[in-house]
């Protein structure tokens, strides 16, 4: 991949995060969604997932620094946006700023950071191992 090309994926990764972040704000200035109860407390999986992929395709963005920096990169800013995110939906009539929330918005955060970097250690060592793999000598 050139220089170029890896530019135009770096940005793009990024256009999808901030992409992603306006569809959170989106979704939190709206006075109610519509969506069917199953279970209780449906709504903290709803906060937990959305900042698993918040986090996830923030590490993903994140090329630069150590693993250990990039997760922290990832969890930090997806759950202070978390954070920001209660905080606005003190304002929207119909909903409220809510500790619970903020925090499955973190653990969220924090296992799409942390499996974000996992997964890219298993897809780098299988990397790895098919190159080794294929330089092998042939057999006689």
């Amino acid at each position: 991949m050139s220089v170029f090309e890896k530019k135009v994926y770096r940005a793009g990764a990024w256009a999808l995060v901030f992409g992603y972040m306006g569809l959170i704000f989106w979704l939190s200035h709206q006075p109610s969604i519509p969506v069917p109860m199953w279970f209780l407390y449906q709504d903290k999986l709803y906060h937990f997932v959305e900042y698993h992929l918040l986090a996830f395709s923030l590490a993903h963005a994140y090329s630069r620094g150590t693993q250990k920096n990039r997760f922290l990169f990832a969890f930090l800013i997806a759950a202070a946006y978390g954070i920001t995110d209660e905080l606005h939906q003190s304002f929207v009539p119909g909903r409220d700023c809510s500790f619970w929330d903020w925090l499955a918005d973190a653990l969220g955060a924090w296992t799409g950071a942390y499996l974000y970097l996992k997964s890219e250690n298993v897809l780098k060592t299988r990397h790895e191992r098919s190159l080794s793999t294929t330089r092998r000598a042939p057999k006689k």
